[in-house]
């Protein structure tokens, strides 16, 4: 559905005024405005962005020059999921507004949604197809009781890998919902990784938001997150965000500021940046990601980060044979990650200036990082590295020098320090008491 609104204004004034449109709805409207001869402004058009509640967001700034009459058509286009309510706005102003467009205001990068975290899905004549590259697909056969409960309406649903099999799940594009989803769209399928099914789960609305986070499911209904165990059994309602997973060691929580991350995908800690802090965390290629403006960085577990820096704003990448393509058409090689160890102290993970790391699955850990985390005063004495509080004295002579950072076994650092040290060697954790 589309609204053209004709606004014809007089400025009878000697300065220039503003005719500032404003529009309050939690539904991704589209905005375009036309001058009198029916050109597009700017040929452009301005995307609200969806929200779990009504924001008012000024969409259009026009001019209106003195004694002159100015003549617009502001087009307003309600998605074919529009949930209802719209409020809109006019303001004359004396002073001109930025107008902050979806596209210059969204955190992230624009995901390929046939991508369902692992390989590259499309429906071709009623049958699902998967490929490694995108080029050559292979059919999957779907037993038959999920495509008949999906009623030939394929495309409304979405493949996800869990990091052990797969979630079907109806995305009538998840800017909002149509009136009738809630009594038709409300079955989503878990599906071991040969495509058998596990469960199917009729939930009582249309679930509009999904994640898996280390085997836990999470889904939003009506703006309440929902939490399930790795069989899909729905018992627990959660106020937290919904988290991400590159399908790694640790899922990752942003919430209110910060960040947490959590190797269960239920408790989740959060992180001390002691250097580089995303400003978020999203995740898409097995990677986590933060892009801003022209850098994209990239981490294999939200602690140790790697950046890029691109000629132009990094819109999408793409991970292939070690090369990490932006917007189709900047290359550059992936950075290389090393294996490392996570640092754990009074319940929060520390991101060091410098990463241990694990030689020989042998926990190794910067010296100068650590100590200076711990309160000390580090120094260097003929190849010793001295460590120096409240008048105590430590030397830690079992060195390892990598480039110019020294680091030290984590059992030679428990033995010289006065802290005890607990590591989870399943989930590389060192944690300092």
């Amino acid at each position: 559905v589309i609204y053209n609104y004709n606004i014809e204004l007089t400025n009878t004034g000697n300065k220039r005024r503003y005719l500032i449109y404003k529009l309050a709805t939690s539904s991704n409207d589209l905005v375009w405005v036309k001058d009198k001869d029916g050109n597009v402004i700017n040929d452009r058009v301005l995307c609200k962005g969806r929200n779990e509640s009504r924001v008012s967001d000024p969409m259009a700034c026009l001019t209106v020059p003195a004694q002159s009459t100015a003549k617009y058509t502001i087009c307003v286009l309600l998605t074919a999921n529009y949930s209802g309510g719209m409020e809109n706005k006019l303001e004359i102003s004396d002073h001109q507004i930025p107008i902050e467009t979806y596209e210059t205001d969204r955190r992230g990068i624009l995901k390929d949604s046939s991508y369902d975290g692992r390989e590259y899905y499309r429906w071709i004549n009623g049958v699902l197809n998967l490929s490694s590259d995108g080029e050559e697909w292979r059919p999957v056969e779907l037993p038959k009781s999920v495509t008949d409960g999906m009623a030939g309406n394929l495309s409304e649903y979405r493949l996800e890998w869990t990091g052990s099999g797969y979630t079907l799940r109806p995305t009538l594009y998840d800017a909002g919902e149509f009136w009738f989803v809630d009594q038709m769209y409300r079955d989503m399928y878990l599906l071991d990784e040969h495509f058998g099914l596990i469960r199917k789960q009729t939930f009582a609305a249309y679930p509009s938001g999904y994640a898996c986070a280390n085997g836990v499911h999470y889904v939003r209904l009506s703006g309440t997150a929902f939490r399930s165990d790795s069989d899909f059994k729905w018992w627990d309602i959660t106020d937290i965000d919904m988290p991400c997973w590159n399908y790694g060691a640790f899922s990752v929580l942003c919430r209110d500021g910060e960040i947490s991350l959590s190797v269960d995908g239920k408790s989740f800690d959060r992180v001390k940046y002691l250097d580089y802090k995303p400003e978020y965390i999203d995740t898409y290629d097995g990677y986590y990601y933060c892009a801003d403006g022209r850098v994209l960085s990239l981490s294999p577990d939200g602690l140790s980060w790697r950046h890029l820096l691109f000629n132009n704003k990094v819109k999408t990448y793409k991970i292939t044979d070690g090369f990490v393509t932006v917007n189709g058409n900047e290359r550059q090689p992936l950075p290389e990650f090393n294996e490392t160890v996570a640092i754990k102290k009074n319940g929060e993970y520390i991101s060091l200036p410098v990463e241990p790391l694990l030689i020989d699955n042998s926990p190794y850990i910067p010296l100068r990082a650590i100590g200076e985390l711990l309160g000390y005063k580090v120094g260097w004495n003929d190849g010793t590295v001295v460590y120096e509080k409240d008048g105590e004295r430590s030397e830690i002579k079992d060195i390892l020098m990598i480039g110019d950072t020294s680091y030290a076994p984590l059992n030679v650092l428990v033995s010289e320090l006065d802290h005890s040290i607990d590591y989870d060697e399943i989930n590389r954790i060192a944690t300092i008491k």
